[in-house]
């Protein structure tokens, strides 16, 4: 099997401000560090299961946070960001089996952790169809429309129970819950074992039971924490302004609701 691994920081056990995801911010080695040693985990996973292929992407910040050394040999590691509208999995394509996704993160109007965010600290939600949506469920959904189900998520213990509402069949491994401005994290080495253990498993499973049901119709409200953005963001093509803060778009498909945040949420 060929996997594909998209990997976050803000949902690593321990991981509780955002110094700790900046290079220039107290506690950042440790933390990717920590963020490393997930994703080797679950690469020793997948290998364990035969996968013939592994192509992870660091698609936190500046997307130069793993060690590639400290991965198994073989793996290839996007480095950096292409601006691919497929964000947080460029390059996923119909030729992987399956898609990981590690140090995920809970939303901010789920309010479970320090650090909850949905793909843009510019934006306050991202509501698709009604609901809101995290960055597992948006690359989720992206994934599904090429045919790839997403069977593993590692992550703060809201965003696994979400997930897991949406696909029952999912692996999961919590690493932390929130607590105000604080965390309380498990302890790494367990995260990893589990980690390792779960990808493993899940590569074992009917992986067609974790492909997201992709909607027929997409209607899509953005809301910012700054009006500004919403001011620049109207101009975008088929962007309908619905309100000081917030923004309306009904695109065809999830690459092109993509590529228009790549424009209106970074642009």
């Amino acid at each position: 099997m060929k996997i594909y691994i998209s990997a976050d920081i803000e949902g690593v056990a321990g991981v509780s401000h955002w110094d700790e995801t900046s290079c220039k911010g107290c506690g950042y080695e440790e933390a990717r560090l920590r963020m490393t040693e997930d994703v080797a985990a679950a690469c020793r996973g997948a290998w364990k299961a035969e996968a013939v292929e592994i192509l992870v992407q660091d698609a936190h910040g500046n997307g130069r946070n793993l060690i590639h050394e400290k991965l198994p040999e073989g793996v290839q590691l996007i480095r950096g960001w292409s601006r691919d509208p497929r964000c947080m999995v460029q390059q996923l394509t119909p030729k992987f089996n399956a898609l990981i996704l590690i140090g995920y993160h809970s939303t901010k109007l789920e309010a479970a952790v320090p650090l909850a965010h949905s793909m843009s600290t510019a934006l306050h939600s991202i509501r698709l169809n009604g609901e809101d949506s995290s960055e597992f469920r948006l690359h989720s959904l992206l994934a599904a429309e090429m045919g790839v189900p997403t069977i593993f998520l590692s992550g703060d213990t809201r965003m696994c129970e979400l997930a897991r509402e949406h696909l029952p069949s999912m692996t999961t491994v919590e690493t932390h819950s929130g607590e105000g401005e604080s965390v309380v994290a498990r302890h790494p080495l367990s995260v990893q074992e589990e980690i390792e253990a779960g990808v493993a498993w899940a590569m074992s499973t009917n992986l067609k039971d974790s492909l997201l049901k992709v909607p027929e119709e997409f209607d899509v409200e953005l809301d910012f924490e700054s009006h500004v953005r919403a001011d620049i963001g109207q101009h975008f093509p088929g962007m309908e302004r619905c309100g000081s803060h917030t923004l309306r778009y009904r695109p065809s498909s999830m690459l092109e609701l993509m590529r228009a945040l790549m424009f209106v949420a970074w642009g």
